[in-house]
């Protein structure tokens, strides 16, 4: 070859080998691949139910870094959304290209050689290296939270770090964008429902008496509780009836009745729960009266919750009256409206005893009138047993009284005689009850633990003469 020739060819190299300089220069990847450090991961268990314990989960590792990289995991941290809590059972899984029984494996470590973070992070430390195309899969348990709502939910992110080096000391791999927020479905079945209906306890017996009249009582609030608070309520119908419904089964529930605003002018001021019996304050909740329960069916306990639902879960309230002595004087107070007669009553002064008084007045479907005054006492109380009061219709129309006559001839009604401004008798109340021979000047009450004793002062008429007893 001449001498020219060679000067060309050399000239033609040098020019190649200067544009390979520079596309290595320019592609650093292609220059040295073994500094490329890439991976991705997935999370495998999906969909999982809500409430579930020991949810079984695992998450698989692999060394996607490019060809000719020497990268290798030999450390790893897997941050666990906040819906899994209780982490357990760590373990390498099948799934791994090779198992290394000297992995360390922890949750929330103070070991000193695999430092971790929170109760949700996992450490995988002196793992035996993962080489690229290689898989590392880590199991475990955790339990799944159930204050997520109804349906289907995204859980929080899951979050892994891996790195080159035993222990886990800062993210010396680049995550695949792909995979920055994965995340898991949380399944929630919300179909169950408890119901039941709230009664007027009138003669506060604890169940429902036709007899009495006892009418299921409207505009009441009733509402569902969990252990994180406030699920869900209902408002009860003119019959008192209820349904809260799309709740989740296989949680306990407290259930608490709220009534609606007094009527105003009257000196009854709450409700009292006559049933069922009531360990669970709801004050402080939407409300202060009355109690509430942890779910019962016809009295029968059925927490937590079935898929089937509650029903029966019935409540009974009877009107009371809070009777203070403080002021020295003669107290009256007066229950009635909305359909029930009014009624009144007068504790003196002096026999005056302090506490939380049954006080109702109401029309029975027989046509007479009932009125109770008794203390709400429970055993074991020192609510006062007894007290005497005076009481009075302040409505005549509906002022009728089933009366003894004790002459053996069985119940009768008995009207409220005329009187004059003194209270004095005048006159038979023939304007109400044609042809009435009898009639009622006054009653008091002795009130009694669980009952009532009344004395009525009567007038009768016999052969056109007045005759007073009681």
């Amino acid at each position: 070859m001449s001498i020219k020739k060679r000067s060309k060819v050399a000239t033609i190299v040098a020019a190649f080998a200067l544009l390979v300089l520079i596309a290595v220069l320019a592609l650093p990847s292609l220059a040295a691949p073994g500094g490329a450090k890439n991976f991705s991961f997935a999370q495998t268990a999906g969909p999982v139910n809500a409430g579930t314990t020991g949810q079984s989960f695992s998450v698989l590792i692999t060394n996607t870094s490019p060809t000719g990289s020497s990268s290798n995991i030999s450390s790893a941290r897997i941050t666990v959304p906040s819906q899994f809590t209780n982490i357990t059972n760590l373990a390498i899984g099948a799934n791994s290209t090779n198992t290394d029984s000297s992995v360390v494996l922890s949750v929330d470590s103070t070991n000193a050689s695999c430092q971790g973070g929170t109760a949700q992070t996992i450490n995988v430390c002196s793992l035996d290296p993962t080489k690229r195309t290689q898989k590392v899969e880590i199991t475990f348990k955790a339990d799944v939270s159930n204050t997520v709502a109804c349906g289907d939910t995204n859980s929080g992110a899951w979050a892994v770090t891996a790195n080159t080096g035993s222990q886990n000391n800062g993210d010396s791999f680049t995550q695949k964008p792909a995979n920055l927020s994965p995340y898991t479905v949380i399944h929630k079945t919300c179909n169950a429902t408890i119901a039941g209906t709230v009664w007027h306890d009138r003669n506060n017996n604890g169940a429902r008496d036709a007899s009495e009249g006892e009418s299921g009582l409207g505009s009441w609030v009733v509402e569902a509780f969990n252990a994180q608070g406030f699920v869900a309520s209902a408002t009860t119908a003119n019959d008192g009836s209820y349904s809260i419904t799309n709740l989740p089964s296989g949680v306990n529930y407290t259930v608490c009745e709220f009534a609606p605003p007094e009527d105003a002018g009257f000196g009854y001021r709450g409700w009292f729960q006559s049933s069922p019996g009531s360990a669970t304050s709801c004050s402080g909740l939407s409300g202060n009266e009355p109690t509430g329960y942890t779910v019962q069916q016809n009295g029968n306990s059925v927490a937590p919750l079935p898929s089937s639902g509650a029903s029966g879960v019935d409540f009974f309230n009877v009107r009371i009256v809070t009777v203070s002595c403080d002021s020295g004087t003669d107290q009256t107070y007066t229950v009635g409206g909305n359909g029930d007669p009014l009624s009144s009553i007068t504790i003196s002064a002096a026999n005056c005893k302090a506490g939380k008084f049954v006080f109702e007045s109401w029309v029975k479907p027989d046509g007479t009138q009932e009125t109770d005054f008794y203390p709400t006492v429970s055993s074991g109380s020192s609510q006062p047993a007894t007290q005497t009061v005076a009481w009075a219709l302040s409505s005549k129309s509906q002022s009728t009284l089933t009366y003894d006559d004790s002459l053996g001839f069985g119940f009768r009604q008995v009207l409220f005689c005329n009187t004059d401004a003194q209270g004095n008798f005048q006159s038979m109340p023939t304007g109400q009850q044609t042809g009435a021979s009898t009639c009622l000047m006054n009653t008091t009450e002795n009130a009694s633990q669980g009952g009532v004793n009344r004395t009525d002062t009567i007038v009768t008429m016999v052969d056109g003469k007045l005759t007073l007893s009681k």
